[in-house]
């Protein structure tokens, strides 16, 4: 297994008792930090978005974060002055992953591949094949399994879940198993548009992830259990799992997912044929996507108004 994850030569032994419960520690020593492009000019102020972010990094809980704006206002500089602030504390480093020269959210994965030095990602399937029945390697099978989702590789990325689901379980973890069924039942909807065997999935997800108490997690699957329901005609789930989000969006203070929950609502009124609710409810919508400058879905709720105004 350590041949399969790359363990660097010097540190094969320290692995091997570490895999063994020998020691209940492993560290390697590393290379040298990833480097990060220099900036051209100074950051001037900025104090109480460094001191936020800085704050958002040291949190256990906070697996990702985004900084959303107009093209052109610094977000770049910030996060670089972030990143280079804190890299003492990143043992594994930072780096810098330029997306736009890529024309597809296709290229992602390979450019993320290419600024790690990574193999490609259907070599890291082949090398991680080889430790299939390791917990190690449970997270980089779900990220990988997830980037095949987005690239509407399904029947790669339902076996990629499929063997996760197989790992959480072995480990007891409560939360990679909610992921992988959220993933597994969701994906099967996409790509099939399976309905009743997708939201009982889904549900069991939703139950998993509030007993780890991931409340963005569970909002997640709550959202995509909502949308199965609708296409399965089960408007009364879809109902109670929205008010559900909306109740968690609401005591969060997150904007973003109320308009989420506004458009799922909006399509709920406009399946049961009441337009001027759909109406309301994309308003409402596309009001919440402007204030966090969400533009592909504030666009999307405008597209639909824009469709409801020509309809009627």
């Amino acid at each position: 297994m350590a041949s399969a994850l790359h363990v660097p030569d010097r540190a094969h032994g320290a692995f091997v008792r570490f895999a063994r419960g020998l020691d209940t520690a492993f560290e390697t020593a590393h290379e040298a930090p990833l480097a990060l492009p220099t900036a051209a000019t100074l950051l001037i102020g900025r104090e109480r978005e460094i001191a936020l972010l800085s704050h958002r990094l040291h949190d256990p809980r906070c697996r990702l974060i985004t900084l959303s704006g107009p093209g052109g206002v610094g977000k770049t500089h910030l996060a670089l002055h972030v990143a280079e602030r804190h890299l003492p504390a990143m043992p594994d480093g930072a780096c810098f992953v330029p997306l736009s020269a890529l024309s597809s959210a296709r290229d992602i994965p390979g450019a993320l591949a290419d600024a790690l030095g990574m193999a490609p990602l259907d070599e890291a399937f082949r090398r991680l094949g080889h430790a299939r029945d390791s917990g190690v390697v449970i997270e980089p099978r779900m990220f990988s399994a997830l980037a095949l989702y987005k690239a509407s590789r399904y029947a790669d990325a339902e076996r990629e879940m499929t063997h996760m689901l197989s790992l959480a379980l072995k480990m007891g973890s409560r939360w990679f198993e909610g992921i992988a069924r959220h993933a597994l039942a969701y994906g099967r909807f996409l790509d099939i548009g399976e309905t009743e065997r997708s939201f009982a999935e889904i549900m069991r997800a939703v139950t998993l992830l509030r007993g780890e108490d991931d409340v963005f997690a569970a909002m997640d699957v709550l959202l995509n259990a909502s949308h199965i329901a609708l296409a399965a005609n089960r408007f009364d789930d879809a109902d109670a799992l929205l008010a559900d989000c909306a109740e968690t969006a609401f005591r969060l203070d997150n904007a973003y997912a109320m308009g989420g929950v506004e458009l799922a609502r909006g399509r709920l009124a406009l399946a049961r044929g009441d337009v001027k609710q759909a109406r309301q409810h994309f308003e409402h919508s596309h009001e919440l996507f402007q204030r966090v400058r969400a533009a592909p879905q504030a666009n999307e709720v405008l597209a639909l108004l824009a469709r409801l105004r020509f309809n009627s």
